[in-house]
Protein backbone atom coordinates (compact mmCIF):
# COMPACT_ATOMS: atom_id res chain seq x y z
CA UNK A 1 0.00 0.00 0.00
CA UNK A 2 1.61 3.15 -1.00
CA UNK A 3 0.90 6.35 0.68
CA UNK A 4 -1.13 9.56 -1.61
CA UNK A 5 0.79 13.33 -1.17
CA UNK A 6 -2.39 13.99 0.09
CA UNK A 7 -2.12 11.49 3.39
CA UNK A 8 1.22 12.97 3.92
CA UNK A 9 0.14 16.41 3.66
CA UNK A 10 -2.50 16.06 6.71
CA UNK A 11 -0.33 14.02 8.89
CA UNK A 12 2.79 15.81 8.23
CA UNK A 13 4.92 16.33 10.22
CA UNK A 14 6.17 12.36 9.90
CA UNK A 15 8.78 10.22 10.55
CA UNK A 16 11.95 9.56 8.30
CA UNK A 17 14.15 6.96 7.90
CA UNK A 18 17.47 6.18 6.42
CA UNK A 19 17.99 2.84 4.48
CA UNK A 20 21.68 2.64 5.77
CA UNK A 21 20.21 2.74 9.48
CA UNK A 22 16.60 2.00 9.82
CA UNK A 23 16.14 1.99 13.36
CA UNK A 24 16.45 5.89 13.49
CA UNK A 25 13.19 7.57 13.16
CA UNK A 26 13.69 11.15 12.04
CA UNK A 27 11.67 14.13 11.76
CA UNK A 28 10.39 14.55 7.81
CA UNK A 29 8.44 18.22 7.46
CA UNK A 30 5.90 18.50 4.43
CA UNK A 31 8.18 21.35 3.04
CA UNK A 32 10.76 18.47 1.90
CA UNK A 33 8.07 16.78 0.03
CA UNK A 34 7.48 20.34 -2.04
CA UNK A 35 11.43 20.77 -3.37
CA UNK A 36 11.23 19.27 -6.81
CA UNK A 37 14.31 17.20 -7.98
CA UNK A 38 15.86 17.38 -3.83
CA UNK A 39 15.82 14.52 -1.96
CA UNK A 40 14.34 14.48 1.92
CA UNK A 41 16.43 16.04 4.35
CA UNK A 42 15.72 15.95 8.09
CA UNK A 43 15.87 18.80 10.82
CA UNK A 44 19.33 16.97 12.19
CA UNK A 45 21.05 16.99 8.25
CA UNK A 46 20.36 13.21 7.95
CA UNK A 47 19.16 13.10 4.37
CA UNK A 48 17.89 10.82 1.68
CA UNK A 49 15.28 9.88 4.27
CA UNK A 50 12.05 7.94 3.16
CA UNK A 51 8.91 7.56 5.07
CA UNK A 52 8.16 5.49 7.81
CA UNK A 53 4.95 3.52 7.42
CA UNK A 54 2.53 1.41 9.97
CA UNK A 55 1.67 -1.92 9.54
CA UNK A 56 -1.78 -0.65 7.93
CA UNK A 57 0.40 1.29 5.25
CA UNK A 58 -0.66 5.15 6.98
CA UNK A 59 2.28 7.20 7.13
CA UNK A 60 4.04 6.95 10.58
CA UNK A 61 3.52 10.48 12.44
CA UNK A 62 6.19 12.55 14.27
CA UNK A 63 7.00 12.18 17.08
CA UNK A 64 6.22 8.38 17.98
CA UNK A 65 6.21 7.60 21.84
CA UNK A 66 9.21 5.85 22.88
CA UNK A 67 7.46 3.17 24.61
CA UNK A 68 5.55 1.80 21.93
CA UNK A 69 8.49 1.46 19.21
CA UNK A 70 10.09 -1.84 17.88
CA UNK A 71 13.04 -2.98 19.70
CA UNK A 72 16.36 -1.24 19.22
CA UNK A 73 14.67 1.62 16.89
CA UNK A 74 14.91 5.27 18.81
CA UNK A 75 13.99 8.56 17.41
CA UNK A 76 16.62 10.91 16.90
CA UNK A 77 17.09 12.72 19.58
CA UNK A 78 18.41 16.22 17.58
CA UNK A 79 15.55 16.02 15.69
CA UNK A 80 13.31 16.03 18.71
CA UNK A 81 15.46 19.36 19.92
CA UNK A 82 14.86 21.07 16.39
CA UNK A 83 11.34 20.38 15.95
CA UNK A 84 10.62 21.61 19.60
CA UNK A 85 10.14 18.89 21.67
CA UNK A 86 7.10 17.90 20.83
CA UNK A 87 4.88 15.37 22.65
CA UNK A 88 4.36 11.51 20.68
CA UNK A 89 1.13 12.01 18.67
CA UNK A 90 1.31 8.54 17.68
CA UNK A 91 1.84 5.19 20.09
CA UNK A 92 2.62 2.04 18.40
CA UNK A 93 0.92 -1.08 19.74
CA UNK A 94 1.19 -4.59 18.98
CA UNK A 95 -2.24 -6.38 18.88
CA UNK A 96 -1.59 -8.49 21.91
CA UNK A 97 -1.36 -4.89 23.56
CA UNK A 98 -5.16 -4.06 22.11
Amino acid sequence: MSVTMIEAAMAAPLCGVSVRWPKVLHAVEMREFMRPGRTVTAPCGASRLRLAVTEAGAPMPWPPAVAGLAPHHVRCRECWVKTGRKRPRSRIVTEEEE
